[in-house]
């Protein structure tokens, strides 16, 4: 939501919440441009604050920036192995069948 600094000034402000709650979805998904620096800025779902656009690696349809995937993917990878090894004891071994 934009606001003046003093009545009369040319200068804008905008303000920046510290959480997205109450901002909308196409302000949650929008690439902001900061013009004191012309730097782009963006939210990221996952550490829940505004990264700068080079965090997301390009990828416009993405919703947390690169460093955020990359723990959840290795959170993931942990989860699945951690799966598969409590899985795989409670397996039988094959008998070899004959077709």
């Amino acid at each position: 939501r934009p606001h003046n600094k003093k009545k009369g000034s040319a200068r804008t402000c905008v303000w920046i919440p510290s959480q997205n709650k109450g901002l909308c979805t196409e302000c949650d998904v929008s690439i902001w441009q900061i013009q004191e620096s012309n730097g782009l800025i963006r939210w990221c779902k996952g550490c829940k604050n505004f990264r700068p656009w080079k965090f997301f690696g390009g990828k416009f349809f993405v919703t947390k920036c690169v460093p955020c995937r990359e723990g959840q993917k290795e959170r993931y990878k942990e989860k699945r192995d951690s799966g598969k090894s409590a899985s795989k004891s409670m397996l039988l071994p094959k008998e070899d069948v004959k077709e």
